[in-house]
């Protein structure tokens, strides 16, 4: 399954002002600021990553070269909010949209998914040969920092934290994602619990 993404979180599960707050600058002081908010992207981006689970709202294309044999479709995102459309795209280069009310959009369980309603079937056309399935998905805990998990927003304030301290030391290491050699100790226990892993 392919992703990619189609709109980016408006904000970011930490505030700028909650970070300086953090580490004790002073809000007044804005010389650091690009610095601190490339810093918060990439402690989001880790920790998203590390967890598989998006943290602020965020929408996603999923891509599937072939509809499962089973009757439903386990999706990579441990917080589903919404299915926004499942299309297909036919060997003649037709975009088809499977309706929503064949399908159910499971949101609750510990794995979500998309699950077929009863006396449906996937479509049996034949196929464009390149990711011919597109899912349109909404994801994420909310719209605001204050929708997110305290201890997630405690990781990203320890990796932000961390990497600024040791600038000299991440300074080439800000626009990747960084290894678990360049992360706090205490962030995996904070995250542990809310590391999604499809059954």
């Amino acid at each position: 399954m392919e992703r990619v993404l189609k709109t980016a979180p408006v904000n970011e599960p930490i505030s700028l002002t909650q970070t300086k707050l953090y580490l004790r600058i002073e809000p007044t002081d804005v010389a650091e600021d690009t610095l601190l908010n490339s810093l918060i992207s990439a402690a989001r981006a880790w920790v998203e990553t590390d967890t598989d689970r998006a943290l602020i709202t965020q929408t996603w294309y999923l891509y599937l070269s072939f509809f499962p044999l089973v009757d439903y479709i386990e999706l990579p995102f441990g917080t589903l909010q919404s299915i926004i459309a499942v299309k297909y795209t036919d060997s003649n280069n037709n975009v088809h949209t499977i309706s929503a009310s064949d399908y159910t959009v499971d949101t609750k369980s510990y794995v979500p998914k998309i699950q077929l309603n009863y006396g449906v079937s996937w479509p049996t056309a034949t196929f464009s040969a390149n990711n011919p399935i597109e899912i349109e998905a909404e994801v994420g805990y909310g719209l605001n920092p204050s929708d997110v998990p305290e201890p997630l927003q405690a990781a990203c304030l320890q990796l932000v934290s961390h990497w600024y301290e040791n600038r000299h030391i991440m300074a080439d290491k800000i626009q990747r994602v960084p290894s678990a050699s360049h992360i706090p100790m205490v962030v995996p226990a904070l995250i542990a619990q809310y590391k999604y892993h499809r059954i």
